[in-house]
C-alpha cells in the first residue's frame, strides 16, 4: 500500500486523562503474514500494546508523532507516544508527512453535526481539497455512504465518495475541491437514523490526494 504524500489525522474526542492516554499512536499501513494479536492494514495502534510478528511477517506502520514510515520483519513491536522499538529486523525507515491532529467534537455524539477541536478552540478544520479518507475508531464499520456538500450552494452533493472497506475516495475523474470554501462531509451510518455531518474548510495540496484518517466514535 502506498502512503500518500500528506496525512491529516482526525482523532475522535475522548474525555479525561485516562482516555487521552489511550489515543492511537500509529497506524498499520500494510502487513504480509500473521501477527498476534491479528492486525489488518489501516488498523490504528495504541501505546504499550506489544504486537508479535510471526517469523517472516512484514509490517509497515506510520508513527504519528515521529512522522516515520517503518517496515519491520519478525520480532515484537512496541510503540509509545514518542517512540517505537522492535527486536525484529527494521527493514526500512523513512520520513513521512507529519499528521495534523484534530479531534471530532462531542456534538457528533449527541446530534448530527461534528466539529473539530484544535488546541482547545472549536472550529471547522482545514482538510486537503483532494480527499482520500481512512475511517478508524470503534464505529468505523457503521459507515454505509459518504458525500461532500458545498455549504454555499443548493443542497446537492459536489462529490459522492466511493466506499471500499474502510476507505472513502472520490471518483477517479473528480476535480479537487476549490480551496478556501466551507464544505460538509456527510456520513450515512447503519446505527443512526440521521446522517452525521463534519464541516471543514478545503486547503489546497499539491500532487496526489492526501490521506485523512477520520475516527468515528
Amino acid at each position: 500500500m502506498r502512503l500518500r504524500p500528506a496525512l491529516v489525522l482526525l482523532a475522535g474526542l475522548l474525555s479525561g486523562p485516562a482516555a487521552a492516554a489511550e489515543a492511537p499512536v500509529g497506524m498499520v499501513m500494510a502487513v504480509t503474514g500473521a501477527t498476534e494479536p491479528p492486525l489488518a492494514a489501516l488498523t490504528e495502534l495504541t501505546a504499550d500494546s506489544p504486537v508479535r510478528l510471526l517469523p517472516g511477517t512484514e509490517l509497515t506502520f506510520l508513527h504519528y508523532a515521529r512522522c516515520k514510515l517503518v517496515t519491520v520483519v519478525g520480532g515484537t513491536l512496541v510503540m509509545s507516544q514518542t517512540a517505537y522499538r522492535s527486536d525484529g529486523n527494521i527493514a526500512a525507515e523513512h520520513d513521512a508527512p507529519c499528521p495534523v491532529i484534530a479531534e471530532a467534537g462531542e456534538a457528533e455524539r449527541g446530534g448530527s453535526v461534528g466539529g473539530a477541536i484544535m488546541r482547545g478552540i472549536q472550529a471547522a478544520p482545514r482538510w486537503p481539497n483532494r480527499l482520500d479518507i481512512v475511517l478508524a475508531g470503534p464505529a468505523a464499520d457503521t459507515v454505509r455512504a459518504a458525500a461532500v456538500y458545498d455549504d454555499a450552494v443548493p443542497p446537492a452533493a459536489v462529490q459522492r465518495l466511493g466506499l471500499a472497506g474502510r476507505r472513502l475516495t472520490p471518483p477517479a475523474d473528480a476535480a479537487p475541491l476549490p480551496p478556501g470554501r466551507r464544505y460538509t462531509l456527510r456520513l450515512d451510518r447503519a446505527d443512526r437514523p440521521e446522517p452525521v455531518e463534519f464541516p471543514f474548510f478545503a486547503r489546497e495540496v499539491s500532487g496526489a490526494a492526501s490521506l485523512l484518517v477520520l475516527r468515528i466514535e
